[in-house]
């Protein structure tokens, strides 16, 4: 997987639309390092990219529950969220190459909330072409085989929580990584 750009709207401190870009004509440059200071944003751009590409399964829900849409509710920036009109969301895109082919795909996690009430949307493009309801069950067996959601926190972690990871309940974490 390798990531293109990551669109934050609304979500978390980031309010109106944010883009970061990871575009490089580079083949060896495989690494990116987000630096900041504290309460720039480096979490919530880390937790969004995991919300987005896995939905309920990035907070380790089963299906999606009140629960889960508190959690996101409660990552929807404050200002927008008592505007009951207002939307809010994250948007990946990245290339993947399969079967020796590269394949571009946009991923967009969009929530609305009317009376205290969120919905999402899932909306998933490969080249282009909007997947069909049944193709995005098999997009996120292949997000969840590409990259397992335990394992993303390795791929794309918080130096201020890595310690957490290893040092933590480390026999669950990486038994659940593996």
């Amino acid at each position: 997987m390798k990531l293109k750009t990551i669109n934050l709207y609304n979500f978390g401190s980031y309010e109106g639309k944010n883009t970061i870009s990871f575009e490089d004509s580079s083949e060896e440059k495989r690494v990116v390092v987000i630096g900041g200071k504290n309460g720039a944003g480096k979490t919530t751009l880390f937790t969004a990219l995991q919300i987005c590409l896995y939905g309920y399964h990035s907070f380790g829900f089963k299906s999606t529950s009140k629960q889960y849409f508190k959690e996101v509710y409660n990552l929807i920036n404050n200002k927008v969220r008592l505007d009951e009109c207002a939307a809010a969301y994250v948007e990946v895109t990245f290339e993947q190459i399969t079967n020796t082919e590269k394949v571009f795909f946009e991923v967009k996690r969009l929530w609305t909330w009317l009376g205290g009430e969120i919905e999402e949307q899932l909306i998933v493009t490969r080249d282009g072409k909007v997947l069909e309801e049944d193709e995005l069950s098999n997009f996120q067996n292949f997000l969840v085989h590409l990259i397992p959601p335990e394992l993303l926190k390795l791929y794309f972690f918080d130096g201020e929580k890595v310690a957490d990871y290893f040092l933590g309940n480390k026999e669950v974490n990486i038994r659940d990584a593996l």
